[in-house]
């Protein structure tokens, strides 16, 4: 596992002279960002989409938070389903997570979620969200994990998760920093 720098979540001269050196390449980032976002054509789901997502590199329990979603949506009387880009998997879907799928196949985030519920494997998530419009078991809610930086699939509700001792570190976009994108944009 790659640990993050130490300079994105210190406070001191050496990490902001750091962060500055990288910032340039952080400008990039930036600006490709905002081209997906702008040139992506996105997808409007019939379904209603709920989106959990973070604005930092790293964990913020937004597998957990998902779960958490989905058996209260159960509880309500939706049928909700996840959708997920199948984290280091090698299947880029749509497809459906089936009990003998392996994570190298789908990534074990998907393979979690598939525990508690169906789950849609999609790099392409408006194309998943096109599987699960058509699937038999006539699916009324899709959560999406970990999408908030997708621009494929438009997102009815938003969670942002955000670690609270960490927050945003130095405020920075990567490399300079831990954002994935600008904190204003999203």
């Amino acid at each position: 596992m790659i640990r993050a720098p130490e300079f994105w979540y210190k406070d001191n001269l050496s990490s902001k002279i750091q962060s500055i050196l990288f910032f340039p390449f952080s400008i990039m980032w930036i600006i490709i960002s905002l081209l997906k976002n702008i040139l992506t054509k996105k997808y409007k789901s019939k379904l209603k989409v709920i989106c959990i997502g973070n604005l930092t590199i790293g964990g913020t329990g937004k597998t957990p938070f998902a779960l958490y979603i989905y058996k209260l949506l159960k509880k309500l009387g939706y049928k909700p389903v996840f959708l997920t880009r199948g984290y280091r998997g090698l299947l880029k879907g749509p497809i459906e997570v089936k009990v003998t799928h392996n994570f190298k196949d789908v990534g074990d985030e998907a393979l979690l979620l598939n525990k508690v519920g169906p789950t849609i494997v999609s790099k392409n998530r408006s194309l998943g969200a096109k599987l699960i419009e058509k699937h038999e078991d006539n699916f009324n809610v899709i959560i999406m994990d970990d999408g908030l930086q997708n621009y494929q699939l438009e997102q009815d509700i938003k969670f942002l998760l955000i670690d609270k001792n960490l927050k945003f570190g130095n405020e920075y976009c990567i490399p300079a920093g831990p954002l994935r994108e600008p904190i204003n944009q999203g």
